[in-house]
């Protein structure tokens, strides 16, 4: 693979079979630039927001899968770490702190039932909470409860 190909942004999907001695790459999504197959001599790390149980069966057995995925209480407790540092892109004005740590609170006591429980789900409660100060947990608590 050319040495330019690393300061690309373009970004693609790949997968490391191993056969024999051998490395072949399959690019999921190959572009302009890149070749779709091409031996590979060396080691890489694939990085994936997949749960194991969703990744490829090749990939699955060729490979050592570490799972980092954290606990709800584990990403409450980094939500809270994080909480009075957060800068939240694009957005003309930062929440304050009390905002902060209502949306904290909010998202605490709702947990149990958010679905898809992450630090986007505090940055959207943060970013209505700004759009509508003073009647936003009906709304807020529509977008978190909703699969």
């Amino acid at each position: 693979m050319p040495g330019q190909a690393l300061h690309e942004k373009k970004r693609f999907a790949c997968a490391a079979i191993c056969s024999g001695w051998r490395r072949w790459l399959t690019a999921a999504k190959a572009a302009d630039s890149f070749p779709k197959t091409f031996e590979f001599h060396g080691q890489m790390i694939l990085i994936s927001t997949f749960a194991t149980h969703e990744t490829d069966c090749p990939v699955r057995t060729r490979s050592l899968l570490v799972n980092l995925k954290m606990t709800p209480s584990e990403i409450l407790e980094r939500m809270e770490t994080i909480l009075l540092r957060l800068e939240i892109p694009r957005l003309r004005f930062q929440p304050t702190p009390g905002q902060r740590r209502a949306a904290m609170d909010f998202i605490r006591e709702l947990a149990p039932r958010i679905p898809e429980l992450n630090l986007r789900t505090l940055c959207a409660v943060l970013r209505i909470i700004l759009a509508h100060p003073t009647d936003w947990k009906p709304l807020a608590t529509y977008f978190v409860t909703q699969g």
